[in-house]
């Protein structure tokens, strides 16, 4: 039995599942569709997982030299919105460490990401609104050693 997701590939669906227990259906391309219990629960925990990934998504992630990275990996092209697998896929070439730091009243937090081991982006938020994407590597130092 194909899953939601099989049925609705590259169609028109508007995510939405009608019905109730034993009696659910979609719309995909306008046409009705039954779909059984189990698909809907497997469908519904897909959605809770997508749901997951982006509360824990890495802001980070989202600057220029990630997605540089990113575009050189294969796994995106420029301006283009990635898929769920896209999205889990770039994570991964990434370790994120998060670090803390205060100056007087101001603190500020930070997201690191590391590329094969090299500091290639922080993502520095304070708590007087400052926000921004470092990826310069002269910066990048400066900023490593004011949260050593």
């Amino acid at each position: 039995m194909a899953t939601i997701l099989e049925l609705t590939k590259g169609k028109k669906f508007n995510s939405k599942i009608y019905g109730r227990i034993n009696d659910y259906s979609i719309y995909v391309n306008s046409d009705k569709i039954e779909v059984s219990n189990e698909q809907v629960q497997e469908y519904n925990l897909y959605l809770k997982e997508i749901e997951s990934f982006k509360a824990n998504y890495p802001e980070v992630l989202n600057s220029r030299a990630c997605q540089n990275i990113a575009i050189k990996a294969g796994i995106e092209h420029e301006f283009v919105e990635l898929s769920f697998e896209q999205e889990k896929a770039k994570m991964a070439l990434f370790e994120i460490e998060n670090k803390t730091a205060k100056k007087g009243n101001v603190e500020v937090a930070l997201q690191i990401a590391k590329y094969e081991g090299k500091v290639v982006c922080i993502y520095v938020k304070s708590s007087v609104g400052y926000e921004d994407y470092i990826d310069d590597e002269a910066n990048i130092k400066d900023i490593i050693n004011l949260v050593k």
